[in-house]
């Protein structure tokens, strides 16, 4: 890594360019006549990347042609109500000539026409599935938006239609905590069948089951915690010092339940 230091006298942030930190060679870029000017004639503004000034750079990145002419904002939104140009569309415009979701297709796909609707495919049609990691018939694809055109990411056989709570209950603990619904209840029969603080069996309010404590450094497990202990040590900060000094707190002014 180099140590060299702007070149103006006292300055002694790093180079960033043309002998210059960023701060003069920002100066030297507006005002000094040897710097480069935009590449637009009649634009006296200084370059700033690919030979243009910052405002016909934004023109020519999100446009196409940094000599685009700009309708005024009248309260109809940053192109002055202009719509997509893709036939049937209808929704705002919101860079080059499309909107939010043509734009983004465009950028991600590199065609703002790319299929993404279930209707599109045709009969021997296929889709990636992340899951499995290969190309899948398209009939092997749930649908996922309720006017049912979309198709789901993963296809059937990695993602059931519906799954049971006892299903997603496994995936839960198996996804946030590493752990399958049999070593919950093994870890659970180990306290006695009940908190690890305070020995309630009761859940949280709402809850079939009662919540997994764990450390969100490492991520380990610690045991199973009642919603109110479970709640108690994360307002804490899982602070063991704290926690000491509340019930010293509690005891010294002499706090009751109820």
């Amino acid at each position: 890594m180099s140590d060299r230091t702007c070149s103006v006298d006292g300055c002694t942030n790093k180079h960033k360019g043309r002998g210059f930190c960023a701060t003069h060679l920002m100066a030297w870029r507006r005002n000094s006549p040897d710097a480069p000017r935009c590449s637009v004639d009649s634009c006296s503004n200084a370059a700033w990347s690919r030979g243009l000034c910052t405002k016909h750079y934004q023109r020519q990145r999100v446009h196409g042609d940094p000599l685009v002419t700009l309708v005024p904002n009248r309260g109809l939104g940053p192109y002055g109500g202009a719509v997509c140009a893709i036939d049937g569309c209808g929704r705002p415009r919101k860079g080059i000539e499309w909107c939010s979701l043509h734009y983004t297709r465009f950028h991600k796909y590199g065609d703002p026409l790319a299929i993404m609707r279930a209707e599109a495919y045709d009969g021997g049609a296929t889709k990636w599935c992340p899951a499995c990691k290969q190309d899948v018939s398209v009939d092997k694809f749930y649908t996922r938006h309720r006017d049912g055109t979309a198709l789901a990411s993963r296809c059937h056989d990695c993602k059931p239609a519906s799954w049971t709570p006892e299903q997603q209950r496994r995936a839960n603990l198996r996804k946030c905590y590493g752990i399958s619904p049999e070593e919950y209840d093994a870890l659970l029969a180990s306290q006695g069948g009940g908190c690890a603080i305070c020995g309630s069996t009761e859940p949280a309010k709402g809850k079939r089951y009662m919540p997994v404590d764990h450390c969100h450094g490492t991520g380990a497990v610690r045991g199973i915690l009642c919603g109110n202990c479970n709640m108690a040590i994360g307002l804490l900060a899982d602070d063991p010092e704290r926690l000491i000094l509340a019930a010293a707190y509690l005891q010294r002014t002499g706090a009751t339940n109820g």
